[in-house]
């Protein structure tokens, strides 16, 4: 409050300074020429008349008192003394007084007014100008009064003078100034009040659209002219007519669309019908008013599609019903009419929508569906195998004889399935979880279990089921099929046995190599202990000179224990061939691998003159496998090249890469090649194109390559020799791997 006052109280203190001072030099003026009291009051007066002007109130009441007072104490005998003695005198101090504070309160109370109407302009200028809205005044001469905004909205000098109506016309849009004309002579006609909308040409050549209100003045009953406004409009007409665009649109496409679209009121009235309906139904849009639309459902569907529509208004829930409706040829066709509520904020439903599907053909092919279905029992009764049909969701419907005479029940014993014997106790659980699985994801069932027969014996059955889909992917059903494999299943038993031998031979298979490769690992391993030796020998020499040569002594001992690493590397490895353990998948590195085997069988190569070579990718990521396995794989394949090549050397090739999200090797030499017409048999068991082969290397490498998720296959090369083949997946799949 303080912080107001203040200035306010400081703004007065400066006036009454400054009026004192001019009180003081008139005051004495006026005493010099000896003027008489009522000169001197009129003089004051006016000086009290510029301050109230000038000034404020408080400084115009102060200036008044001192005023007066300066009257009764120099012009009103006796001077110099505040006493009055004539009674005239007195009335006339009196009447200053009164005449001065009445001026200061008059003029104050202008000043503020007129404070008050400035500010008020100022606001109504602010608002047509952030409103761009203009107003103006007319009579029977043309405009008297332009606002400033009105200039600006029209795009000319606001500081010039209201425009004639012919300069005014010339402002309208040429295809509109006809209009204009016809309403100025309406409205000095008429003298009614209007509203309209028209366009303007600014000087700079653009386009506005204006809005003009205006209504008539009249002066005891007399026409004075109008007073209105202007108001730029051309956003809200964009706006406008992008809405009425968009509408047009989203009519077209709701009109374009195959399929009948209506609303409702919340109390289920109908409001509106697309073109769709009318076409289909000949009826017009205010006969499927309201309840009108009612008249066009067959006469059999019509008392339960009103009730269920009368049911759904009165509970908010989302509509379905499938009705026949009238064509305009007079033939019903059944669609399938859905509809929600729309709701606002308070969950209050507001509207209807809908939309509604001609389903005739569906109904036809469900008709033909039961038709079908009749005959696929005939056909399945005469099936010799175990095939029955289930829901959706999984309850058993159709049995063929054959289920029914293998288990001995009767249909609704074995929809019970789930709680009866016809599982075996060990096998229900995973049965169960499968096909709730199927059934949630729609995948194809596939599982192996034991089933009970009539007289009690459980064999092994192989079950699919494949889901049946409307046009729609929806599933409506499954096929379900019962192979009995109880005679595979001992099959696979002695299979395992066999793996198991195939295993013992594939041990017995790298021995005899590592065997067969004695003479060249013995060389492999010698050149290094030989190396260490003699690096030896050269330090001890270092060491006995006089003074000692510590630095060669040094690199000697280190080219030692290089040499002897490497022989401990390659001992390694051949005990690794050696060793009889479980097989052991971790993570291996392939090139790594390819580097030890090249390193094991450069003894093999290089007598017979082969030249081995590497086409690794840097990018293989490491695979979960059998390091020895993988091995074995890569040496039979390269010894195969290697013995290709023994009479006519050549190279070996051995290649890496990641293809197809899977890693593929490939091992190609440049020797005699295969036989075309062994091509087929090279994988088989015991047989070989080698006078001295047991015919066990590639059919073992098969078994280790599969066992792992892989394939291996060879080729014929463009040139001379063969090519051998084969991927690993970088997931490795789980199956039966080969003990090692």
């Amino acid at each position: 409050m303080w912080d107001r006052l203040i200035p306010g109280i400081s703004r007065s203190a400066r006036q009454s300074f400054l009026a004192m001072i001019a009180l003081a030099g008139l005051t004495f003026v006026c005493f010099r020429l000896q003027l008489n009291i009522s000169t001197a009051g009129f003089l004051y007066l006016i000086v009290i008349v510029l301050l109230s002007l000038a000034g404020d109130c408080v400084a115009s009441v102060v200036t008044s008192v001192v005023a007066a007072m300066c009257l009764a104490y120099f012009f009103a005998p006796p001077i110099f003394s505040i006493r009055v003695d004539d009674p005239l005198n007195i009335v006339a101090i009196i009447a200053f007084l009164t005449t001065s504070l009445v001026i200061s309160r008059l003029v104050s109370e202008v000043r503020t007014r007129s404070d008050k109407l400035r500010l008020n302009e100022n606001y109504l200028s602010d608002a047509q100008r952030l409103a761009h809205m203009g107003c103006w005044a007319f009579d029977t001469t043309g405009f008297s009064y332009w606002s400033s905004e009105l200039f600006r909205v029209h795009g000319i000098d606001p500081h010039g003078k209201p425009p004639t109506v012919e300069e005014y016309l010339a402002l309208v849009h040429p295809e509109d100034c006809a209009f204009m004309k016809r309403i100025i002579a309406k409205m000095l006609d008429d003298h009614l009040a209007f509203d309209f909308t028209k366009r303007i040409v600014r000087p700079d050549g653009e386009i506005r659209h204006v809005r003009s209100v205006g209504v008539p003045v009249t002066q005891a009953g007399l026409f004075q002219g109008f007073l209105g406004t202007e108001m730029d409009v051309t956003e809200q007409e964009q706006l406008t007519e992008e809405l009425r665009r968009n509408g047009k649109e989203l009519r077209d496409v709701i009109d374009t669309i195959p399929a009948i679209v209506w609303s409702a009121l919340p109390d289920g009235s109908n409001t509106y019908i697309n073109k769709r309906f009318v076409e289909y139904s000949g009826l017009s849009a205010e006969q499927t008013a309201g309840s009108g639309w009612q008249t066009a459902i067959h006469p059999d569907d019509l008392e339960r599609s009103v009730g269920k529509w009368i049911e759904v208004v009165a509970t908010g829930k989302p509509l379905e019903n499938e009705v026949r409706f009238r064509r305009s040829d007079g033939q019903y066709r059944w669609h399938l009419d859905r509809g929600v509520p729309l709701r606002d904020e308070g969950g209050n439903i507001v509207k209807w929508y809908g939309v509604v599907t001609d389903i005739e053909d569906r109904k036809r092919a469900e008709e033909a569906l039961r038709l079908s279905e009749q005959r696929f029992r005939l056909i399945v009764d005469s099936i010799p195998g175990l095939v029955f049909t289930m829901s959706a969701t999984g309850e058993v419907q159709l049995l063929s004889r054959q289920v029914l005479e293998y288990f001995g029940k009767s249909p609704e014993e074995l929809k019970s399935w789930a709680t009866s014997d016809a599982v075996h106790p060990d096998d229900l659980p995973r049965v169960i979880s499968a096909w709730a699985s199927s059934i949630e994801t729609g995948h194809p069932y596939e599982i192996e279990h034991r089933c009970r027969r009539g007289d009690g014996v459980y064999r092994w059955f192989q079950v699919r089921a494949l889901p049946m889909r409307d046009d729609e992917g929806r599933i409506t059903g499954w096929y379900n099929l019962l192979a009995d494999i109880d005679d595979r299943k001992r099959a696979e038993e002695a299979r395992d046995r066999l793996r198991h031998l195939e295993a013992e031979l594939a041990h017995i298979n790298r021995v005899s190599t590592l065997g067969e490769m004695a003479a060249s690992l013995a060389h492999e391993i010698k050149q290094p202990i030989a190396a260490a030796i003699t690096s030896a020998n050269c330090c001890i020499e270092w060491l006995a000179h006089e003074p000692p040569n510590l630095d060669r002594a040094r690199a000697a001992a280190v080219r030692s224990d290089k040499h002897g690493n490497r022989a401990a590397e390659i001992i390694d490895r051949i005990r690794s061939f050696y060793k009889k353990s479980p097989p052991q998948r971790e993570l291996v590195d392939a090139n790594g691998v390819i580097h030890e085997m090249l390193t094991l069988l450069k003894g093999e190569a290089t007598p017979s003159s082969i030249t081995m070579r590497m086409d690794l990718s840097a990018e293989l990521p490491q695979i979960m496998v059998d390091r020895v396995q993988l091995q074995q794989v890569f040496m039979n394949l390269m010894l195969n090249g290697i013995e290709a090549m023994q009479d006519s050397g050549g190279d070996l090739t051995v290649k890496s890469e990641l293809q197809d999200g899977q890693l593929q090797f490939s091992v190609s030499d440049t020797g005699v090649g295969l036989p075309p017409e062994a091509m087929d048999q090279i994988f088989s068991a015991f047989f070989t194109t080698k006078p001295q082969g047991s015919g066990m290397g590639l059919a073992i490498s098969r078994s280790i390559v599969e066992s792992h998720g892989g394939q291996l296959w060879a080729s014929a090369n463009r040139g001379a020799g063969a090519t051998f083949h084969f991927t690993l997946p970088i997931q490795v799949t789980e199956s039966s791997p080969l003990v090692a």
